[in-house]
């Protein structure tokens, strides 16, 4: 917010005082409030107006974006302003003195709400909403502005003013929301370019932006640190909404790289090895202990094996960018311990996927579904959809539910074993026979 980078017209505050006369109309101006912008400042909002009442008045000429009966401004306390204007074919200044301080104030209370896809592959559809609300307790005409750092059709730079209705008493209606103006923008992201594309938001009243938010769509390879927001979506250092563009998968590539890489990886030995999952089991015999003597140079990074989600994914996501490794194996954790649906999972791995193969030493990636509960099995659904990934991504899929066959599986689920005790999410009492499996199959 630039709270002090004020109108270019001049400073930001007036008076009660008729202006000049065009015909029949006359110019006014009047102090409606004031609001605190920090502890010690505050502005006074200033409306502007014609009497009697000129919709075809043209404020802020030559801007010519508000033709309105009126406009409100924002200004410095006994600042002058000069507004320029025109009604019908007369122009004219208006030239106005901000008082000191008024007695009524208002509660700065307006937002900006963007919404965007967790992830793009390029050359899918995509879409932006995004919502811009108030609940000043007078008539707001804000201005509403969206500025994109390439043009890409349909959509380009765009600015509108904004009529929104005040928030109506709690004598009328205590719980009522606020005014809200919404738009849906889509594209096809194949026009999207190969660097980072920015889409900007403005709410903003003459001379002051009161928001501004942003979304980017940042290809996998540019990504920065990525945090997650309360709402749940992925965000810069900045706050600002970033949506990874994972590259095309065409026939051709697969084509390309598909026998040659895979007949070369498979002889080459790796030296060096990431594992990020859940890790599990009883005491100090866990998953991440077992690999580590059976491998070195591996290195474990662990989830909360109590739920995992988008936290855990974007923390995967900063530390494969960074980390130098020949193999990268992701455990996959059942669904009873999965924050969120099988469809945002398959976004996270396919995320995960390309970020990890977006590195210039890795040369191999395994998906590892770990076992199921007892009596809660994959859905077919997730289960078709990770073999697809696998296929059209060159990534290992280890279905362990496949690959280990136990006598009694209930019982390895059991926190100690030979007793009707507390059941585990995870197969804890199975440790050092998955850790065999991933050692043999996904190194």
């Amino acid at each position: 917010m630039r709270w002090k980078q004020l109108l270019s017209l001049s400073a930001i505050c007036f008076c009660v005082m008729p202006m000049a006369l065009q015909g029949a109309n006359a110019v006014k101006a009047e102090a409606v409030g004031a609001f605190h912008t920090t502890k010690d400042d505050r502005l006074i909002l200033m409306r502007v107006y014609t009497e009697p009442a000129a919709p075809e008045t043209v404020w802020l000429e030559p801007d010519a974006l508000w033709k309105s009966t009126e406009l409100i401004v924002p200004a410095a306390p006994e600042a002058k302003v000069e507004i320029p204007y025109r009604i019908g074919d007369n122009t004219g200044m208006l030239t106005v003195t901000a008082p000191k301080t008024h007695a009524r104030f208002f509660t700065l209370d307006q937002g900006i709400n963007l919404f965007a896809p967790f992830l793009v592959r390029r050359g899918d559809p995509a879409d932006i909403f995004a919502e811009c609300w108030s609940r000043w307790e007078l008539p707001m005409r804000f201005i509403w502005t969206r500025t994109v750092s390439t043009p890409l059709p349909g959509v380009v730079d765009q600015r509108e003013l904004l009529l929104l209705d005040p928030r109506k008493s709690d004598r009328e209606m205590r719980f009522t929301p606020g005014e809200f103006h919404r738009e849906k923008i889509i594209f096809n992201s194949a026009a999207l370019p190969d660097a980072n594309w920015e889409c900007i938001f403005t709410l903003a009243l003459p001379g002051m932006d009161f928001l501004q938010r942003k979304v980017r769509f940042i290809p996998v390879h540019e990504l920065p640190v990525l945090s997650v927001a309360p709402n749940g979506q992925l965000v810069d250092e900045a706050g600002n909404l970033v949506v990874p563009v994972l590259a095309e998968r065409t026939l051709a590539a697969q084509r390309t790289w598909e026998l040659p890489r895979r007949l070369w990886n498979d002889n080459l030995p790796v030296h060096s090895a990431t594992v990020i999952g859940c890790n599990f089991g009883t005491g100090e015999h866990t998953l991440a202990g077992q690999l580590r003597r059976k491998r070195t140079g591996l290195q474990f990074l662990p989830w909360n094996s109590a739920a995992a989600g988008i936290a855990e994914v974007a923390e995967a996501v900063n530390i494969l960018g960074c980390q130098p490794t020949q193999a990268v194996t992701i455990l996959v954790p059942p669904r009873s311990i999965r924050l969120g649906g099988d469809r945002e999972w398959l976004n996270y791995l396919a995320l995960l996927d390309e970020v990890a193969r977006s590195s210039a030493t890795v040369r191999k990636v395994t998906l590892a579904l770990l076992p199921a509960e007892p009596n809660m099995p994959e859905s077919e659904e997730f289960l078709s959809g990770v073999r697809r990934l696998g296929r059209n991504s060159d990534t290992v899929i280890l279905e362990l539910d496949l690959l280990w066959n136990p006598p009694n599986r209930e019982e390895c689920f059991r926190e100690m074993p030979g007793e009707e005790s507390w059941r585990n999410a995870l197969p804890v009492q199975a440790v050092d026979e998955l850790a065999d499996i991933l050692n043999r199959k996904a190194f």
